[in-house]
């Protein structure tokens, strides 16, 4: 399993956790994917990378761990998406 499928399953199971009480199986696993999906998106959006103008003396510095981490999340976001329990 690789990092990105990890975390994607991580994600999910923690707010499957949150919803399993509440609502049925499917649903629950529904809600935790979408809830997943919202905290990806919110980690690409607000990644000070994406915004390295303001924040660092050349493109150079940054170049390499932005597009790791823009890579790694969108993994994430990809693994979620094509998850099977």
């Amino acid at each position: 399993m690789t990092p990105a499928q990890q975390e994607a399953k991580r994600l999910i199971l923690s707010f499957y956790e949150i919803a399993e009480n509440k609502y049925p199986p499917n649903k629950a696993m529904v809600f935790a994917k979408q809830a997943s999906l919202l905290c990806v998106d919110e980690m690409i959006k607000v990644c000070p990378y994406n915004d390295y103008e303001k924040r660092w003396d050349s493109i150079e510095q940054i170049r390499e761990p932005e597009m790791y981490f823009m890579s790694y999340w969108q993994q994430v976001k990809t693994e979620i998406e094509n998850y099977k329990q």
